[in-house]
């Protein structure tokens, strides 16, 4: 009750106080907390804080004292300011920075009277302090940051605290710098030694300030460079081949930004951080998808795909995302359309599922994981975006790739990856390939496709062209490469005895089977018809694994469920393996035959699921394009001739939309709208653009000859045209 009557007879009810009531009651807390005196606060709230000067009041109290006894400056940021601002608003920031200049102030009037703060700019202040000894600038600076994350704001009954990080330096007087490099080698140090509001950092008269000085003005000259570039569009863009690792043959080029300035070519190493930090990063984007959008044509004559590196601060930009929708019509019209992938960091995908959902839905861009290991990704977000085709690739993180060759730990990561990105059919890229050692361990583990110096290096255009114009792309893969058979033998009981196992506890299977008394004459059987296959020419074994897929759909076989059994035996086949087979090319080749098998079973499938669909869903199909012809809306008959491409396998002519999606849904709602029930006339534009995006995504997998997704997108495409059926009337006037 003393220090609130005491405060009572300073200030009243506030009238005249210098503080804010908020501020008050906090910085009563911190008296009562022992950090300071009533007396001082008193003082404090009746006259300001005296120790606050003005910026260019420090900068001539820090001129004036470097020539003749030097001194010791401590810089403190409230590191909580931005989210603050971002969560609770402006005016609590506000509150938040008064409370941390009065905290100074007032701890300061116990611990260090003469010492002078300003604040330099937001949430950042300086303290020169009145002594240069060392401990007692040490004990001063403690007790402050203490202090400072000792109280809390509590407006509106929400409990605010204020978090400084503080780093200190002691400046000897004979050292030549003047207060501006000062202030700026404060700066510095707190960029380089990333302190925290947990214990300050103390640099000594020990501190090269010379070289310190010199780097501070090469980030000056280098940031000035970039800058400059930037102005005159000095943007250019080399392209690293992505090999098949197997084949060494193309399969596609990442696109990376390089920066001309007068004293050569920076690489992104050199420079992505400076355009981050100089705001830059949009600018920069830009200007590769312009360069891109140059050169299409000649990219189109060496591949079909490209990786292209983008930060998600551009993916929010919408003059960007206009940009890149334009270059990527002038990609689609030299053949590059659907093979696009941006790449982004793991963090990035993380904190932008909304955009980069909106963009792989409305310009058809797919993702490629960065620098996937060793940042923070949610499994399950990664597994939600591979199911939905948003995610087409994980590029392996360069510094796992190199540890490969000696770490067990960083061999069992990848090991992981690999298993993961297969069991949701993704492609992985191991970045920075540069032995013949890695590339074994990496072939030995089942990555497909890498990128580095074993391979080339990064080229620009005219050297692309010169080297890969004429060079085959990854070929499409002709006859089965069968693991060997000795070393899979005797492992082929365990696995199928496993696989079985698993399928009578699943309630999906269990109807199928009676007891392990049949299971064991199951395994035998499927060991023998295992082993047969092994031997067989390319045209049996094919067969073989088509008429099993068939097979499964006339039993009635839910297909997800199929194909989850599929990958049980994979996993079984492969796991024993994994234990007891040393030499690596025999998993990978294991696993290239078993995925190549699980494609072929699912085409088996696809077979018969066309076979006994086709009929009614052409019968609707035409129905709905009979109402579309009668209104004078766009008509599906290229959705026709690509279910008679599913069922003929005739994967290399698959058709493509006529029209581009919204221009045809825009015709739909314009020429349909009118003339139906208003109440249908929402479901029935939705219903055709769902149609028109999932006929488009099954003719791009079974271009690809991806079967599993071309089963899953026929029943969904069949679903459609019945709904489409059911919502249109059977007759239409002219449109």
């Amino acid at each position: 009750m003393y220090i609130e009557d005491g405060m009572t007879e300073t200030q009243g009810s506030g009238a005249g106080s210098t503080l804010s009531d908020d501020v008050r009651r906090a910085l009563l807390e911190l008296v009562e907390k022992g950090f300071a005196g009533a007396q001082h606060l008193r003082a404090l709230a009746a006259g300001g804080p005296a120790q606050l000067v003005s910026k260019g009041e420090l900068l001539a109290l820090l001129d004036a004292r470097i020539g003749t006894e030097g001194l010791a400056v401590t810089a403190g940021t409230l590191t909580n300011l931005a989210v603050i601002n971002q969560i609770y608003g402006f005016a609590i920031g506000d509150l938040l920075q008064e409370l941390t200049r009065s905290t100074t102030a007032l701890v300061l009037r116990d611990e260090d009277p003469t010492a002078k703060v300003a604040q330099i700019a937001g949430a950042q202040f300086v303290i020169l302090h009145g002594t240069t000894d060392p401990e007692r600038v040490a004990a001063t600076v403690r007790r402050l940051q203490q202090a400072c994350n000792a109280v809390a704001l509590n407006p509106h009954s929400r409990s605010i605290v204020p978090r400084v990080a503080m780093v200190s330096l002691t400046v000897p007087h004979d050292d030549g710098l003047d207060a501006a490099e000062v202030l700026k080698i404060l700066g510095y140090s707190q960029l380089r030694s990333r302190p925290s509001h947990l214990a300050p950092i103390f640099l000594g008269r020990d501190v090269d300030h010379t070289r310190w000085r010199a780097s501070l003005r090469q980030r000056e000259l280098k940031a000035s460079r970039i800058t400059d570039a930037l102005r005159r569009g000095a943007v250019e863009i080399h392209f690293q081949p992505v090999v098949e690792l197997t084949s060494r043959s193309l399969y596609n080029v990442e696109v990376l930004a390089r920066i001309r300035t007068d004293d050569g070519l920076m690489t992104a190493t050199e420079f992505i951080d400076s355009v981050y930090q100089l705001g830059e990063i949009v600018e920069l984007d830009s200007q590769v998808f312009h360069r891109l959008g140059e050169v299409a044509s000649k990219i189109a004559g060496v591949t079909g795909h490209l990786f292209v590196n983008v930060s998600p601060v551009s993916l929010l930009s919408s003059d960007f995302r206009d940009l890149m929708s334009r270059t990527m019509e002038s990609l689609r019209a030299e053949g590059l359309g659907t093979v696009v992938v941006l790449e982004l960091t793991e963090q990035a995908i993380v904190e932008h599922l909304d955009i980069i959902q909106e963009l792989h839905h409305r310009h058809k861009v797919k993702f490629a994981v960065d620098d996937f290991g060793t940042g923070y990704s949610s499994i399950k977000t990664v597994s939600d975006l591979a199911v939905s085709k948003v995610i087409s690739h994980l590029k392996l993180d360069g510094s796992l790739v190199r540890e490969l060759g000696s770490s067990r730990e960083a061999y069992k990561v990848v090991l992981a990856i690999a298993n993961l990105a297969r069991s949701l059919d993704l492609k992985v890229v191991a970045e920075h390939v540069e032995s013949e050692a890695i590339l074994d361990r990496l072939q030995t583990i089942g990555v497909e496709l890498g990128q580095g110096r074993l391979f080339d290096m990064p080229l620009p255009l005219p050297g692309l062209v010169r080297e890969y114009r004429d060079r085959p792309s990854t070929p499409a893969p002709v006859g089965f490469e069968r693991p060997e058979l000795a070393a899979i033998v005797p492992y082929l009981d365990r696995a199928f005895t496993a696989f079985y196992e698993r399928l009578l506890s699943s309630e999906h299977f269990a109807s199928f089977f009676r007891d392990h008394e049949q299971i064991a004459d199951l395994v035998q059987r499927q060991r023998a018809s295992f082993i047969a296959s092994m031997t067989e020419p390319d045209g049996a074994l094919r067969e073989r694994y088509l008429a099993l897929g068939r097979l499964h759909h006339q039993l009635g076989v839910p297909f997800p469920s199929f194909e989850a059994g599929a990958e049980i035996l994979n996993e079984e086949l492969l796991g024993v393996l994994a234990h007891a087979v040393d030499h690596g090319p025999h998993i990978y080749r294991a696993s290239q035959f078993f995925k190549r098998v699980k494609n072929l079973l699912a085409r088996g499938y696809l077979d018969a699921l066309a076979v006994r669909e086709e009929p009614e869903l052409l019968a609707a199909l035409d129905v709905v394009s009979g109402a579309l012809a009668a209104a004078r809306a766009p008509r599906l008959d290229w959705v026709r001739e690509l279910l008679v491409a599913v069922r003929l396998d005739r994967y290399r002519d698959a058709p493509r939309p006529e029209q581009a999606l919204e221009s045809a849904v825009e015709r739909v709602a314009e020429r349909l709208g009118p003339l139906v029930l208003p109440h249908l006339r929402p479901s029935i534009i939705q219903t055709f653009r769902d149609l028109h995006v999932d006929a488009d995504s099954l003719a791009h997998f079974l271009a690809e000859q991806q079967y599993a997704a071309v089963v899953l997108l026929y029943r969904q495409l069949h679903d459609r045209v019945m709904s489409l059926c059911r919502l249109l009337p059977p007759t239409l006037p002219r449109g």
